[in-house]
């Protein structure tokens, strides 16, 4: 798969997560019940990794440069 595939799956994902995280957070300050608390919570981690991922793939030069040529087959 390419690199840019990937780049694009881990944006949108990050895309995804932000929107789903204010939509939680915006019925927990209008509702307050804590299972939307723990769900908004939940979502930080989730984003914290995409934002991770992203960076490696697109912002790294080494490791972007070492993913689109020479990733060794066990790493596959």
């Amino acid at each position: 798969m390419p690199i840019r595939q990937y780049s694009t799956n881990s944006g949108r994902r990050e895309l995804f997560l932000l929107v789903l995280g204010s939509i939680r957070l915006r019925d927990y300050r209008r509702f307050r019940p804590r299972h939307t608390l723990g769900l908004f919570v939940s979502s930080a981690p989730l984003l914290a990794e995409s934002s991770w991922t992203l960076y490696y793939w697109l912002l790294n030069s080494t490791l972007s440069v070492w993913f689109s040529t020479a990733v060794p087959a066990i790493a596959r």
